[in-house]
């Protein structure tokens, strides 16, 4: 069988340039190689196409994880002698086969027929993998997939096609995700998760099953219960919270309800929460940079009488095109005089566009290289006054002629002695021409030192 792109496909929840489709036991996996979603978060890759994690198939039990990516967008090819080896239906890896049609790749999964063999993490039993990232034909674009059942879960091939099931959660709907937890959209600024569990043994944790919004917004719930040495010993006791309340100053966009907690002599009970959050807001990229926050609790937080809880919800992050890019350190400079931008550090530039591109520190990766493209960019604009242009040109040839080690022991007095000699007395006095002769050779050094 050779299957084209499926009419009847539908995205991945949640993955960026993944699209997928059922035929009684197979899983078919469609990606357009000529898309890209700009550099990863660590710079050293272009994204081609991302699950964006493990994300689950359907109701199978099953998780998928699957990554596309090349060195540069100028190192793709997609011609058809570098797709040649995959025109017809190849083996892949292990228990999973692909083919390019046109510029669409094809990875195609019989579930009638995978492995059984236990994941060396030993928390997983492994379904399908490509062995390691493997190379796309000759395309410069590599791909590493792995899809698993975790152990002790029972991969439930009946409930494939639920894998390609549009559903929606609509304003009064409630889905429940299993495990004790339960997600109700009340309105659509408005949305509760209801965890209802017994409690588990000191530091066992109970973790929701992974749940995408809507297709948009991942939900990830972790709950524990620490047995803290208490005053009081046996009998029962109980606690409930009337309302939703913010239990830390920590937390973002996230509201808790605390049920009863009826405890017994055998440290027995039940945990009962009810966490609200609004789907709507947004408090910039992750620290991996490759989603938006929508709520979160910055960790394990005690909510009371030992119960910690762990909330995350994100989604995708936009990759930043180059004008945002431009824009900002636009921002950051826009306001600063000659003499502050001659003084200032790309050290202190870089967290400062971070800042205004909702990034943490230290998210740019590659997209340094960017940054300081659009520092040099806003350096030339400077340069608008003939006075400047001479004296740029004077500095361009007194560094020009040097070899790199000496002009990184070339002291700016001397610089501008040079210069200063070169341009003639008629230029005025030193000082007048020194922070003019500053940001000439920090654009030099920008352009030319690496």
């Amino acid at each position: 069988m050779s299957p084209s792109p499926s009419a009847n496909s539908t995205l991945l929840a949640g993955s960026k340039n993944l699209s997928v489709a059922v035929e009684g036991s197979k899983l078919f996996i469609y990606s357009d190689l000529s898309q890209d979603f700009g550099v990863s978060s660590s710079g050293k890759s272009l994204i081609i196409a991302s699950s964006s994690g493990n994300k689950p198939l359907g109701a199978t039990n099953a998780f998928l994880g699957l990554n596309l990516y090349c060195k540069s967008a100028e190192k793709r090819m997609l011609t058809k002698d570098a797709t040649s080896e995959l025109h017809e239906m190849t083996a892949m890896g292990n228990y999973c086969e692909w083919r390019i049609e046109g510029q669409t790749l094809c990875i195609m999964i019989d579930f009638n027929n995978v492995g059984d063999k236990v994941a060396t993490t030993g928390k997983s039993v492994l379904l399908a993998s490509s062995g390691g990232n493997k190379a796309v034909g000759k395309t410069g674009i590599m791909c590493g997939l792995n899809c698993y059942v975790p152990l002790g879960k029972e991969f439930c091939i009946e409930k494939l096609s639920t894998v390609v099931e549009r559903s929606t959660v609509a304003v009064g709907d409630a889905v429940n995700v299993g495990d004790g937890f339960v997600v109700e959209v009340e309105s659509r600024t408005q949305v509760t998760v209801h965890c209802e569990s017994e409690k588990p043994k000191a530091g066992v944790v109970i973790a929701m099953p992974p749940f995408t919004l809507n297709g948009e917004v991942t939900l990830a719930m972790m709950v524990k219960w620490v047995d803290k040495k208490r005053r009081t010993q046996g009998g029962s006791s109980e606690h409930t919270e009337e309302g939703f309340v913010a239990v830390s100053s920590k937390w973002k966009n996230i509201l808790l309800r605390r049920g009863v907690v009826k405890k017994g002599e055998d440290g027995g009970g039940n945990i009962d929460l009810h966490l609200r959050f609004d789907p709507t807001q947004s408090f910039g990229r992750s620290t991996s940079g490759k989603s938006m926050t929508v709520a979160t609790s910055a960790g394990w937080s005690d909510v009371g009488d030992g119960i910690f809880i762990s909330f995350n919800a994100y989604r995708p992050a936009p990759q930043l095109a180059h004008a945002e890019i431009k824009d900002a350190v636009q921002k950051v400079l826009g306001q600063r005089s000659k003499e502050e931008l001659s003084s200032l550090s790309f050290k202190t530039i870089k967290g400062e566009v971070e800042a205004v591109l909702g990034l943490k520190e230290n998210d740019l990766g590659d997209l340094q290289k960017q940054v300081k493209e659009a520092v040099a960019e806003h350096m030339e604009s400077l340069v608008s006054s003939d006075q400047f242009m001479l004296i740029k040109t004077a500095v361009d040839e007194v560094l020009g002629g040097r070899s790199r080690e000496e002009v990184a022991t070339l002291s700016l007095k001397t610089v501008v002695a040079e210069v200063s000699s070169a341009l003639g007395t008629a230029h005025g006095e030193l000082e007048d021409i020194k922070e003019h002769v500053k940001a000439a050779v920090i654009m030099y050094l920008r352009r030319n030192v690496k």
